[in-house]
């Protein structure tokens, strides 16, 4: 019998245990919980590497060897197995390597929770509504360097200024891309429209500041730009409760 698997390859001993806590609560109580296991170097991850993984967290600096050859082992052996690369070193060329290898998406450290919580969550809804082959998956990867590129700056810059008001021109600016190419190959990268993406990571932070925060729902909206009805059901929307309920 198949056993999903959620596998964490993170040499910090702490932090790859802490995360492994924070998701086994998380799918507590979901049906076909997925099995989390962290392991701490390259080596140990080919031993748990089948296509029963459905995500793989991959730390970019390891004991035995780096991440980016795990990647590549990855990739070689099961090309349908989706991967977040974790890194502290979060530069464009870095980063730019790991989409060439097939990398699903990346964070930075330090990174919050609920940040990743939601690009796995991203992947594993995608991966079970699509048919075995993954085939958005291959799509993003015959995405042409040239392209990727300037789709990471534009990205970053969201990842980086959120909070602010981007339109799609801006975006255009940043990357370098005429809007038909932004629009196309960045919802092929990441599963979101620029829009969605950034209201993605503006609900994220909402999380955070409901839960970590003594301001009210009411402020909370202001300062991510909506009016707090809006907010209200753009929240629900993303997550399936309200803000007070989230809170309470």
């Amino acid at each position: 019998m198949k056993k999903n698997r959620i596998l964490i390859v993170e040499d910090e001993k702490e932090q790859g245990e802490c995360l492994k806590d924070l998701l086994n609560l998380k799918f507590r109580n979901s049906k076909g919980a997925p099995e989390v296991i962290h392991v701490t170097s390259g080596t140990e991850a080919f031993k748990y590497l089948t296509d029963d993984v459905q995500v793989v967290m991959l730390d970019i600096i390891l004991p035995d060897m780096s991440g980016l050859e795990v990647l590549r082992y990855i990739k070689g052996q099961c090309p349908s197995v989706p991967v977040i690369v974790i890194t502290a070193y979060g530069t464009e060329e870095l980063c730019l390597r790991a989409f060439r290898l097939g990398a699903r998406d990346y964070v930075k450290k330090p990174f919050s929770f609920e940040e990743l919580l939601k690009k796995i969550e991203a992947i594993l809804d995608r991966k079970f509504s699509l048919i075995q082959d993954d085939s958005e998956m291959f799509e993003t990867l015959r995405i042409p360097p040239q392209i990727l590129s300037k789709l990471l700056r534009a990205k970053t810059y969201i990842d980086y200024n959120y909070m602010l008001p981007i339109t799609i021109s801006e975006l255009c600016s940043v990357s370098g891309l005429n809007r038909v190419y932004l629009c196309k190959y960045f919802r092929a990268l990441t599963g979101f429209t620029c829009n969605g993406y950034i209201r993605r990571l503006r609900m994220n932070h909402a999380v955070q500041l409901l839960k970590e925060s003594e301001k009210s729902i009411s402020d909370v909206s202001v300062k991510l730009g909506y009016s707090p009805k809006y907010f209200s059901t753009l929240f629900k929307k993303t997550y399936g409760i309200t803000p007070k309920k989230l809170r309470k």
